[in-house]
């Protein structure tokens, strides 16, 4: 994908994706939640981002059967208006690779803090599971009280 394009949508792309700088990868389209299969890897290049989209039905999902590469691409998770995700939810934004190379999202390394519109999520990159996920979870809230 070429610096300005996007690949949006759901259904199944047959074949490799290589998301170039300036590129955006758009599981589900924009401002709707759904699930973008790809029959094969999936490469970020520095500079390019993955745009994931999420509300009270769930999020954006980009399932594949071959490698997922982010070296070090943005991702931009953006809940729908008015929405505030609960406490414990767990977004499942990946799914199904066969392997993930040692790169994260910029920034985001295993457990930390992604902010979604105020709302903040933690990654888990679950590279050890069957299938592997890339999850994001909002952390229960703790409550105290002030005498």
């Amino acid at each position: 994908m070429l610096s300005g394009a996007t690949l949006g949508g759901t259904g199944r792309v047959a074949g490799a994706v290589s998301v170039l700088p300036g590129g955006t990868l758009a599981p589900g389209g924009t401002n709707s939640v759904g699930t973008l299969t790809v029959s094969n890897s999936v490469t970020f290049a520095a500079g390019s981002t993955n745009q994931v989209d999420i509300q009270s039905g769930g999020s954006d999902k980009l399932s594949l059967t071959g490698a997922l590469q982010l070296n070090g691409a943005t991702l931009q998770v953006v809940p729908s208006a008015g929405f505030t995700p609960a406490p414990g939810a767990v977004y499942t934004i990946a799914t199904g690779f066969t392997g993930l190379d040692t790169n994260c999202f910029a920034g985001l390394p295993e457990g930390a803090v992604v902010n979604a519109g105020g709302t903040k999520l933690t990654i888990h990159y679950n590279t050890t599971a069957s299938p592997k996920t890339i999850t994001l979870k909002r952390n229960a809230g703790t409550l105290f009280r002030i005498n």
